[in-house]
């Protein structure tokens, strides 16, 4: 099992919004992932292209009705943690408005 994302509070407090549709559409819009298969309708399987077997697969769980987020954060952390991805690819995925808690360099 991998460690929990090390993103800040301000990124977290954003990420505590997202529904698992926008994170199966940001999982379909990041060409390191490729979409696998569907079971049933609301489990949607990725494989990543690149890490080794057992580390590579994400199993997301899709509630269309769900608009609220997810209510076990803990269980939204371990999946970041499975994807992971980085502050950057979180803005590039839309996912996040911006680089918060990060300092610019002078």
């Amino acid at each position: 099992m991998t460690n929990t994302p090390d993103y800040t509070k301000q990124i977290w407090d954003q990420l505590k919004a997202i529904t698992s549709g926008e994170l199966l559409k940001a999982l379909h819009k990041d060409l390191d992932w490729e979409f696998d298969k569907a079971e049933g309708g609301s489990k949607h399987n990725f494989r990543h292209k690149t890490k080794p077997p057992g580390l590579n697969t994400v199993c997301l769980h899709v509630n269309p009705t769900n608009k609220g987020g997810y209510r076990d954060f803990s269980f939204l952390k371990r999946i970041l943690a499975d994807i992971d991805w980085s502050i950057e690819d979180l803005v590039k995925l839309k996912l996040i408005s911006k680089k918060t808690g990060k300092k610019k360099k002078e």
